[in-house]
């Protein structure tokens, strides 16, 4: 293919013409493809040790950051969960007009929505829903938030849900008013 150029570039002149030709495209050929072996070389050992300190930088910099950003998600995806199982239970209780209400197990960190059957015994309507491991429910606190068939919250007063996560030193509260309005608050951590 390179000799296919170089007669392509020497076109049709006479034979010594062809012949001076070909010779000086294929000086020039070689001296081009020295040139590039020549400036072929790898990373000097100060380059690569400047390049691993930047990463390492970087990286302690970088990684604390990380990791509060992941903790905080936690602590949001937790407050999530039990805002969303609240809202679930007050919508199942008007769907099937009685009485349902969430289930809070700060044993292994669930939460779970029960009815009665027919008979007057308990059921679950949904499977556990586990939260995050940082996440601390007070075990003093109120463990159940029940709702009546028209979807208002069975207490006559406000239930609050307090959730603590010592990892991130925060506390946020999920609040169900008497007519059953769902609210998240942030709250003092002690």
């Amino acid at each position: 293919m390179l000799n296919t150029a170089i007669i392509i570039v020497c076109g049709l002149k006479s034979p010594r013409q062809k012949l001076e030709c070909e010779v000086r495209m294929e000086t020039l050929i070689d001296s081009v493809s020295h040139k590039k072996i020549a400036n072929q070389r790898g990373f000097s050992i100060v380059e690569l040790l400047i390049t691993g300190l930047v990463i390492a930088i970087v990286a302690v910099v970088a990684v604390p950051q990380i990791q509060k950003n992941l903790q905080l998600y936690r602590a949001e995806s937790s407050v999530r969960i039990i805002n969303d199982s609240v809202m679930e239970a007050k919508l199942l209780a008007i769907k099937w007009n009685r009485l349902c209400w969430l289930e809070l197990d700060p044993n292994d960190n669930s939460v779970v929505i029960r009815t009665n059957d027919a008979g007057g015994s308990p059921i679950s309507l949904t499977a556990k829903r586990f939260l995050s491991p940082e996440t601390t429910i007070d075990s003093g606190s109120i463990l159940s938030v029940s709702f009546t068939s028209l979807g208002r919250n069975q207490s006559a007063s406000s239930t609050t849900i307090p959730l603590k996560f010592p990892m991130i030193e925060q506390c946020k509260e999920v609040k169900v008013s008497p007519l059953g309005k769902v609210s998240v608050l942030q709250c003092s951590y002690s």
